[in-house]
Order: C-alpha cells, then sequence, then structure tokens
C-alpha cells in the first residue's frame, strides 16, 4: 500500500512515529520499500534511534545509498549520534560520499554543529579534512562548514582531531 507521499513506513519513520514503524514491520513491511525519489525508512528516521533501532533490526540496510549517494549516515549526522552509532555498527560506510559534491557525514555534522556527532565519526575514522566538489573545483572542509555556523564545540574538535592527524 502506498500513501500521498510514499509507503506508510516510509512515512511512519519521517514522523518518528517509532510504535507506528513497529506495528507496520511486525505487519510485514518492507524495511527498505522506498519512496519514489528513493529515500528509505531508514533515511527519512534516521534522527530517531528508536526507529533507526527498529528499523535494522528488521534487516533495513545501513549501507543503503540513493542515486545522488545521500545514506542513512548522512541524514543521522545531522542530529543524532545514537542513531550515527547505531548505522556505523550496523555497516554503514563512514566514508560514503555524495556523487556530486562529495559531501560526507562529517560534513553534515559540521554544518549542523554537532560535535558529539563528529566525535563518534571520528573515533570510526571519518576523514575530518576531505573537501566538497563544486562546480568551481574544490570547496569546503567540515571544519569551514562549522565555522560557517558557527560552531565554536565543532571547530574546537575538528581543529584536535587535525592536530592529532586524524585522518585518513
Amino acid at each position: 500500500v502506498v500513501g500521498t507521499r510514499g509507503p506508510p513506513l516510509v512515512e511512519a519513520a519521517a514522523a518518528g512515529r517509532s510504535e507506528a514503524v513497529a506495528r507496520l514491520l511486525a505487519a510485514g513491511a518492507d524495511p527498505n520499500g522506498a519512496r519514489a525519489d528513493g529515500r528509505t525508512p531508514l533515511m527519512v528516521g534516521a534522527r530517531d534511534p528508536a526507529v533507526v533501532r527498529a528499523l535494522l533490526g528488521a534487516g533495513a540496510e545501513a549501507d543503503r545509498a540513493m542515486v545522488s549517494g545521500w545514506t542513512p549516515l548522512m541524514a543521522a549526522a545531522r542530529s543524532s549520534a545514537e542513531s550515527v552509532g547505531l548505522l556505523l555498527a550496523a555497516g554503514a560506510p563512514v566514508g560514503a560520499a555524495m556523487h556530486s559534491s562529495r559531501e560526507t557525514a562529517v560534513h553534515q555534522a559540521a554544518r549542523m554543529g554537532r560535535a558529539d556527532v563528529l566525535e563518534v565519526l571520528i573515533a570510526a575514522g571519518a576523514d575530518t579534512q576531505g573537501r566538497t566538489r563544486t562546480p568551481q573545483g574544490e570547496g569546503d572542509r567540515p571544519i569551514d562548514l562549522a565555522r560557517a555556523g558557527p560552531h565554536a564545540d565543532a571547530v574546537q574538535l575538528l581543529e584536535a582531531a587535525a592536530a592529532r592527524g586524524v585522518e585518513p
């Protein structure tokens, strides 16, 4: 059954309705069933650790990416260190990047000032020095995005990681 925006499981996950997600999964909903645009329940529900736990427990693919390269880890990096940890433990690739911009989960966390997420990603071996790509050439490093925020905690964490040589 497809709702107006996508399968009911995708919509429940997007709304952070973990109890509805659990009911739909128990009724046989596909944990990887996507909207027409390719967004899966895990991608749209990544900010809620309870939703992430339920979906991963039902077989959602932590490493699945949209055609653009967008992953559940990138979505989680914008809002939840706990979700990031769950996704990494389930096999989400820490270095996955958007195809056109080369943005990674680290860029997403830095842009949002999520020092807690950056700590988890750095501990998992994420590249803190990678640059995005723009039509004009090389773009921003995560620290550039954090500075633009301005997100002092994220900047401090990224500076410390660079000083320790935490990069691939």
